[in-house]
């Protein structure tokens, strides 16, 4: 017998943790944000409150001020609404501020942001 459970004891191989990219930091500090001011539809920014898109201009450093008058949005918020789009299903909302806008409450909106970054 090749293998004796007796003899050979397989060693314990810890589980790998997710990768901690950028992303993922992005997503769970634009949910912190719009959980300490507030959410909004229909404007990236509204009386100190943010929708979606806002949050994760502001939690990223760029001006939504710039962003508003032409300005690019950095890659890394390109890529987290990209994995916003991915886990929503294109099916179902033509892009994440459509998602953001047709929400009635931003418990549901902070709770998406958390799932997709953890998951």
């Amino acid at each position: 017998m090749l293998f004796d459970p007796q003899k050979w004891v397989m060693p314990e191989i810890p589980e790998a943790e997710p990768e901690n990219e950028p992303w993922r930091k992005l997503l769970l500090d634009a949910a912190n944000l719009i959980e300490r001011k507030g959410w909004c539809r229909n404007d990236l920014q509204s009386h100190g409150r943010y929708c979606t898109v806002g949050a994760l201009l502001k939690v990223s450093g760029t001006s939504i001020r710039d962003y508003n008058e032409g300005g690019s949005a950095p890659d890394l918020v390109g890529k987290a609404e990209a994995k916003i789009m991915a886990h929503l299903g294109y099916d179902n909302y033509d892009c994440v501020p459509d998602w953001n806008d047709k929400q009635k409450r931003g418990k549901v909106v902070i709770e998406t942001l958390r799932k997709i970054a953890t998951s």
